[in-house]
């Protein structure tokens, strides 16, 4: 039989626990599966389109393009099926000298665990010099055959480039990209682009586009409610409210839940009124 102290034991833990309890996420990806909501279509397109191609992924800024390609990662990781695929998040916003080339190798080798071994007799390390096409392909070839003989079957590598808006700025650059990121690989090799500009030309403009719009209505009361379930809950009007002042945007939406639940957290409630989402300043 269960004593009162047990019972009262875990209550307390319940409360404090419930007093720290804040999953949602505004302003950083969003790297857990079980928090990331609706965008079902938008992976089925990007594996049907990866079969045959490259993607960009468009949208207008904090929809979610970042999320979408940590999702889409982790998807193409745990495919099952004749190929196996290595994902490889890079983000371009943070390249510096010797150059993106050289950015997306490395983030390879220390992505895949590629053996030091073969590391060793690549040119990552010759800082000296600029890292150009032709050492990119040389190393590229050597690590693919890597990922093939550790596979055991056939494979593919596919480069997930966030912020790849510097690859149409300045012009012409984003061709030079391309070529070395898309020619002469056949299956080997697939490149989806995030954040890719609506305005470019040539290859980028040519290539199979996802845009990712606003949830929907669904979509937006899964992301309000389900993070939280079992620990608090939203009457229907605080949900409806946070979904007409957060215009279906996972980013606005969640900056409204996040400040919503601090408040019931710091009232001792559980229940999110719509006063509540009123209360708060826009967002």
């Amino acid at each position: 039989m269960i004593g009162v102290g047990h019972i009262a034991a875990w209550m307390r833990r319940r409360r404090e626990g419930r007093r720290r309890f804040n999953p949602y996420i505004a302003g950083t990806p969003v790297f857990d599966g079980q928090l990331f909501f609706g965008r079902e279509s938008a992976t089925r397109r990007a594996l049907t389109g990866l079969e045959s191609g490259h993607l960009r992924v468009t949208g207008e800024r904090r929809i979610g393009k970042t999320s979408f390609l940590h999702h889409l990662r982790g998807v193409l990781a745990s495919q099952e099926g004749g190929r196996q695929v290595f994902p490889v998040f890079v983000d371009l916003e943070s390249v510096t000298a010797p150059g993106p080339l050289h950015a997306l190798l490395e983030e390879t080798v220390e992505s895949l665990g590629v053996p030091g071994h073969l590391r060793a007799g690549l040119g990552l390390d010759a800082i000296d010099r600029r890292y150009g096409t032709a050492d990119f392909t040389r190393d590229l070839r050597r690590v693919l055959d890597e990922l093939h003989a550790r596979a055991g079957r056939p494979s593919r590598l596919v480069y997930l480039i966030d912020e790849a808006d510097a690859l149409v700025d300045p012009p012409g650059l984003g061709e030079q990209w391309l070529a070395s990121l898309m020619n002469g690989w056949s299956d080997e090799v697939r490149v989806v682009l995030a954040g890719v500009k609506r305005d470019g030309r040539g290859r980028l403009q040519a290539l199979d586009e996802i845009e990712l719009t606003p949830l929907t209505k669904e979509a937006g009361e899964a992301l309000v409610r389900q993070p939280v379930a079992g620990v608090f809950d939203y009457e229907a009007g605080a949900v409806a409210r946070i979904l007409e002042r957060g215009r279906l945007r996972p980013y606005l939406i969640q900056r409204l839940c996040i400040r919503s639940i601090e408040r019931v957290r710091a009232e001792g409630r559980t229940v999110v009124r719509e006063s509540d989402v009123d209360s708060e300043a826009g967002p």
